[in-house]
């Protein structure tokens, strides 16, 4: 029998419509030529938490649950452990995959084209110890012309092992950090808890960092010089722009700000009644036509009229 296993539901119906469905069953749809298309829902296994990797003999909260401690940071699994998402439909969709495994004599990777897409299947397969020969379905898109494409172009899994590893990299390194930091910036700050992560930690620093610029804000003047000009009875309008070592400018060197600066320069510009065009550069542009509104659209030009 060969087994497919998609990342979701949706991709695995898809799948199983171009192979031919001839049954379905509990979480799996069987197809012509013995084959069968099963799916994930998503990452059906996740990290397991530090308590599976401290000592027993520390002591617990009334939940049952390790009690965090400084003395115990940093903590670096030697051996990652791997567990199946409490979830109930999650654990009941990987015993039913475990029990096609054991009937399968090849099996497909169908993950999305993607590093997670990838990891998901793989530690799916890797979770019970699978040793069938493993290929790879990889399309992205599901209209029918594309999974035939990709059924007809099944390659050896093996060659996705840098974006299984990936995957697996960024995970791990979300463990580490957000487990540790977290627990430590919690013991540390002594208010309740404090969360800390690789993403929404920096994340959330630039937005309060935004917020606070926004809170702060302090308007400042500024001068913006042009000169209407023209060329052989061809009007057109040149804009000023700072020099390297303009004084009189803000912090991004953009706007003149000191207007004592500006004013004299507009005073001895305004004196020159001829100018030299250093550079000129002329680029044709092709513009397709609008495409069609999408609903999307028609509620953005909608909010902006009424």
């Amino acid at each position: 029998m060969k087994l497919f296993i998609a990342e979701k539901p949706s991709v695995a119906k898809a799948i199983a419509a171009e192979l031919g469905v001839s049954g379905r069953g509990d979480g799996f749809i069987n197809c012509r030529n013995d084959v069968v298309v099963t799916w994930c829902f998503g990452h059906l296994l996740e990290q397991a938490e530090p308590d599976a990797y401290l000592p027993d003999d520390i002591p617990k909260t009334k939940k049952g649950r390790k009690i965090w401690r400084m003395q115990d940071l940093p903590i670096f699994p030697q051996h990652w452990l791997m567990e199946a998402k409490s979830e109930r439909g999650a654990k009941k969709q990987l015993s039913v995959i475990g029990k096609l495994l054991k009937s399968a004599a090849t099996v497909v990777n169908a993950g999305d084209p993607d590093r997670e897409g990838q990891l998901l299947v793989d530690e799916v397969l890797e979770h019970f110890r699978a040793r069938q020969p493993v290929e790879r379905f990889w399309v992205s898109a599901v209209d029918p012309a594309s999974i035939r494409k990709g059924l007809a172009k099944l390659g050896d899994n093996r060659s996705y092992a840098g974006m299984r590893d990936a995957a697996r990299g960024r995970s791990r390194a979300d463990w580490l950090l957000g487990m540790n930091l977290s627990r430590a910036y919690t013991l540390a700050g002594g208010d309740g808890l404090l969360a800390v992560g690789r993403v929404q930690t920096p994340t959330l620093f630039m937005v309060a960092r935004r917020d606070y610029v926004v809170r702060n804000f302090t308007p400042v003047p500024y001068l913006s010089i042009t000169a209407d000009l023209a060329k052989e009875t061809v009007p057109f309008t040149a804009r000023w722009k700072p020099g390297p070592d303009q004084k009189g400018l803000d912090e991004e060197g953009r706007l003149l700000i000191d207007l004592d600066v500006g004013r004299a320069l507009v005073e001895r510009l305004s004196k020159e009644k001829t100018a030299t065009v250093l550079s000129a550069e002329t680029k044709r542009r092709k513009a397709n036509p609008p495409k069609a509104y999408s609903l999307a659209d028609i509620q953005i030009e909608a909010s902006k009229r009424f």
